[in-house]
């Protein structure tokens, strides 16, 4: 009664009724929107002097570029991989970079790539007497890996058993547990691996890679939620720096 009345009075007062509120539309994100997350992944991603570096952070920062984004390598965030997967997977507005494509994780995420072709290998020491020949053998070795890592994964869906895969967050422990034979193989991507064995000023060729669980690529890995045409802009952004070639030059100066 009362809010007929208060027309009434508008009515005859040469009013109108107050127009309802509209709450606006929710602004579509952009590229600067997203929070990129990356980890320590040498030669794709990791830390140098303080500063991000490898082949996926500069080919990152020259997509968004020319996707005309202002974000920079100094804007991604740098976390532990088991951290950034789970992140990915809950936060709106996230991309995790470097993650390899497999056809188990391709519903989960949303994709832009490829950066570079990659390898997941079972490595040992040569010394070792490690012999894989196929799937089942790997049952047989006790193996290394990261939490939510690929090679992980894999070694799951090869079916190997848990108590056989020693999880880690820490490389140094990986590595020197594969020098001293505390586990017999390390699940991991074959030039990352090298590349940190390497590093860490281990004898690279003394490790070799017994067996390969899955050839494939490296990409930039999206909240499943993101919308398309922000993904559309990144592909197409790295597909501009494919034909002009400066992926390439991008790639050989990081992936020697």
């Amino acid at each position: 009664m009362f809010f007929n009345a208060l027309m009434m009075v508008f009515a005859c007062d040469g009013g109108s009724a107050p127009e309802p509120t509209v709450d606006p539309e929710p602004a579509t994100p952009s590229l600067d929107d997203i929070t990129f997350l990356t980890e320590e992944y040498p030669p794709f991603n990791y830390t140098a002097d303080d500063q991000l570096d490898g082949a996926s952070v500069a080919l990152l920062e020259a997509a968004l570029k020319k996707a005309g984004a202002s974000k920079t390598r100094a804007d991604f965030t740098v976390v532990k991989w088991a951290d950034g997967y789970e992140r990915v997977q809950k936060e709106a507005n996230t991309c995790l970079f470097s993650m390899t494509y497999t056809p188990e994780r391709a519903p989960l995420f949303q994709w832009a790539g490829p950066i570079a072709e990659t390898r997941i290998a079972v490595i040992a020491k040569k010394d070792a007497g490690v012999t894989i020949s196929a799937a089942e053998d790997l049952a047989n070795y006790t193996h290394g890996a990261f939490k939510d890592d690929v090679g992980q994964q894999l070694l799951a869906t090869a079916g190997v058993p848990a108590d056989k895969v020693k999880i880690e967050a820490d490389t140094a422990v990986l590595m020197k547990d594969l020098s001293e034979g505390t586990i017999q193989t390390w699940a991991f991507e074959e030039s990352s691996a090298r590349y940190q064995l390497t590093a860490a000023g281990y004898d690279a060729s003394e490790f070799e890679t017994v067996y390969v669980l899955q050839e494939s690529t490296v990409q930039y890995a999206f909240h499943k939620d993101t919308p398309p045409a922000l993904i559309s802009q990144l592909s197409q952004a790295l597909g501009d720096l494919q034909a002009s070639g400066e992926r390439q030059k991008i790639l050989d100066a990081h992936l020697k």
